[in-house]
């Protein structure tokens, strides 16, 4: 995917940047004068736009999630072989929750200036709301620059670094398949786990410390039944393993996942 992903990448993080900054200047531009004669102002700066621009965003998330080409392949990097995150659904579900967010901060600050006191103490109310929630918008945009959701196939096992949390699965620990199980519709994949105490959790995924199985991340730019297949492959010959993350194991796995008797 090389250059093409990268640059990918970029314009994603660009989008989530200027959501961020606009945000801030949506925010400054509807308080700059709380009075009673500019409400319209503050509430359309501060509330609608952001409002009508996070709407925008999620739709374009939820369209590319539901319509964009999965590519069957891997980054071969770092000594693993990588599924990316898909860059688009990260950048627009963020940016979306990122304006959502402002426009929710826009509406409790015209609140606690504009209101009367029940306005004042539903806008403190809210505020006390919005707290976990700017916690959680702020990770996913700390794991957005992090390079999550992605996979990745190491000589050791399967890292899922999704955007909240991490499993590091070693392939001692996945439960004879083939797996993972491919659900219809929506692109889900789970690893059963035979082992799971093996298993490292990190984030939120130390909230399931026994689950049977995992999830594999659902934004990624790689096709699940590609990782699929590359995964039982390993599963089924462990004598590759130990090559994994070098071009010429990645070359050796392509032809085995295309040749006749893989279909």
């Amino acid at each position: 995917m090389g250059s093409r992903l990268h640059a990918m990448v970029v314009r994603a993080r660009l989008l989530i940047a200027a959501t961020a900054v606009l945000g801030g200047v949506w925010l400054l531009g509807g308080g700059w004068r709380f009075d009673r004669s500019l409400a319209w102002w503050s509430f359309t700066v501060s509330v609608l736009m952001p409002f009508v621009v996070a709407i925008g965003l999620l739709a374009l998330g939820w369209w590319a999630m539901r319509r964009s080409a999965f590519s069957a392949a891997f980054d071969v990097r770092d000594g693993a072989f990588v599924a990316p995150p898909a860059a688009l659904q990260v950048a627009a579900l963020t940016s979306g929750a990122l304006a959502l967010l402002t426009s929710a901060a826009g509406s409790t600050l015209r609140d606690l200036t504009e209101g009367n006191s029940d306005d004042v103490v539903f806008a403190i109310v809210t505020l006390v709301v919005l707290v976990p929630v700017v916690v959680l918008v702020a990770l996913m945009v700390l794991a957005s620059f992090r390079d999550r959701a992605r996979i990745e196939l190491r000589p050791d096992g399967v890292g899922l670094f999704e955007r909240l949390g991490t499993h590091v699965v070693p392939w001692e620990a996945i439960a004879v398949g083939p797996y993972p199980h491919v659900r219809p519709g929506w692109a889900v994949n789970r690893i059963g786990l035979a082992r799971s105490d093996l298993v490292r959790r990190r984030g939120a995924a130390r909230l399931r410390p026994k689950a049977r199985d995992v999830s594999l991340p659902q934004m990624v730019a790689t096709h699940p039944a590609f990782i699929a297949a590359a995964i039982n492959h390993y599963l089924f010959y462990p004598q590759y393993r130990t090559a994994i993350g070098t071009p010429q194991e990645y070359e050796r796995l392509c032809r085995a996942l295309t040749s006749p008797e893989a279909s």
